[in-house]
């Protein structure tokens, strides 16, 4: 799927009640020029994000931009997603204990999470201005995810065309449409 500016991107529980929320998986995505990345409002034991595209998060809210926000010690994976833009203010905010991890690397090191993932790469999308999200050709994120999320899964795209054939929203010109 898509997510594109809003003030949050993914929000996953709720504060107002007292469901619980287990083993949601977030892949696939293109979160465009939001706020929050991913945020939880609450444990969400299981939690999984994988070969999901952060791109320019914190341009339209500067002072309140981060991939992962109330994150808790029970996730179970986040690996081969792609950060770009360089205007995220953390990387994770309110992990467990409070810690905060302001770049990649010191969440990698602190939490061992996001090991095949990378950042400031151009995820190079066929047109950003008419949010069509599917990659070129020459982009470096094609077949740098993994089915799974783990290193041994089979190659996918990531965002949210996994194999670029699928259609997601309005149909763009060059869509072939059966009779």
């Amino acid at each position: 799927g898509q997510v594109g500016q809003a003030n949050k991107g993914i929000v996953i529980g709720d504060s107002h009640t007292t469901a619980t929320f287990t083993n949601f998986v977030v892949r696939n995505n293109v979160i465009y020029n939001a706020a929050d990345g991913i945020k939880t409002s609450q444990d969400v034991p299981g939690l999984q994000a994988y070969n999901n595209i952060f791109y320019m998060l914190g341009s339209t809210f500067p002072n309140s931009s981060e991939a992962y926000a109330n994150i808790d010690s029970s996730t179970t994976l986040f690996n081969f997603n792609a950060y770009y833009n360089g205007r995220l203010r953390w990387i994770v905010n309110e992990f467990v204990g409070g810690t905060q991890y302001f770049s990649l690397s010191s969440w990698r090191s602190g939490t061992g999470y996001d090991a095949n993932s990378v950042e400031e790469v151009n995820p190079l999308f066929v047109n950003i201005s008419t949010r069509d999200f599917h990659l070129q050709a020459s982009s470096p994120l094609r077949n740098s995810g993994r089915s799974d999320g783990t290193a041994t899964g089979t190659p996918v795209n990531m965002g949210a065309y996994i194999t670029d054939a699928e259609v997601i929203g309005p149909l763009r010109a060059t869509d072939a449409v059966a009779p």
